[in-house]
């Protein structure tokens, strides 16, 4: 890519030098035509006639050159477009296989995490049809569990704990 741009630049110099050609041919053609006027011999204004001819078609031919070059530099911009669309879209790709990677871990882990909330429930039902009181930490998982966020949640290592615990006293 950054070559495309190196010779896009070198390109752009050249036009400008030929632009700067194109220019002193327009100079010249201009001092022609000033000593045309002055001119008061057939011969002579021949001659300056030959040399305003001659120049005006060599300036054709730099501006033929000019437009050429130009059409260059555009098609040079299409291309380093096109390059970084490309590249944009390989980093698009990587970027979805990465996030398909990681939905797929998490669909992985999706029964694990179901099957603990289940028995978190379980666990809440049973003791309140047993009438026995819920710990803190429940309270706020079942809360989670009405208000339906839409996302697991997760238990922390001591309230599994307390429930484990409070599972134990309830079958006693």
């Amino acid at each position: 890519m950054r070559s495309l741009m190196d010779i896009r630049d070198r390109t752009n110099e050249r036009v400008a030098t030929l632009n700067e050609t194109i220019k002193n041919f327009d100079e010249k053609i201009a001092e022609y035509k000033t000593q045309l006027q002055g001119a008061g011999f057939p011969v002579e204004t021949f001659a300056i006639k030959g040399r305003q001819i001659k120049l005006i078609q060599e300036k054709k031919w730099y501006q033929k050159e000019c437009d050429k070059l130009n059409s260059q530099v555009l098609d040079i911009n299409r291309l380093i477009f096109a390059s970084e669309a490309f590249q944009h879209a390989q980093q698009m790709v990587s970027d979805l296989e990465a996030a398909r990677t990681e939905l797929n871990a998490m669909t992985n882990n999706l029964p694990h995490n179901m099957k603990g909330l289940v028995d978190a429930s379980n666990v809440l039902i049973e003791s309140l049809i047993q009438g026995h009181t819920v710990p803190d930490a429940s309270n706020e998982i079942l809360e989670s569990l009405i208000q339906g966020h839409g996302h697991p949640p997760i238990l922390p290592d001591d309230c599994m704990g307390r429930l484990g615990t409070f599972k134990s006293q309830t079958k006693k």
